[in-house]
């Protein structure tokens, strides 16, 4: 095999092993921290994919829950 070639597939397999090595480090140890992060769109939409309860006052209900027709948030606030 020439010298260059050797060189080039060696600088090619630690290449992959680095990104191999980076990709396991995201998924294991840093994600809870992704999962937290406030512009994580994934828990707002957790939020709204169950219809919100009432906000009752003086007996009688202002606000309810409506579904909604496309999107990600299934639901969404509705006030009288």
């Amino acid at each position: 095999m020439n010298k260059t070639i050797r060189r080039a597939s060696a600088f090619c397999l630690l290449m992959v092993l680095a990104l191999l090595v980076r990709a396991t480090w995201v998924q294991g140890y840093e994600a809870k921290a992704l999962a937290d992060n406030e512009h994580n769109r994934r828990n707002t939409i957790a939020q709204y994919a169950h219809p919100l309860g009432d906000i009752i006052v003086a007996g009688s209900p202002v606000t309810g829950s409506k579904g909604t027709s496309g999107g990600d948030l299934r639901y969404k606030r509705t006030y009288t």
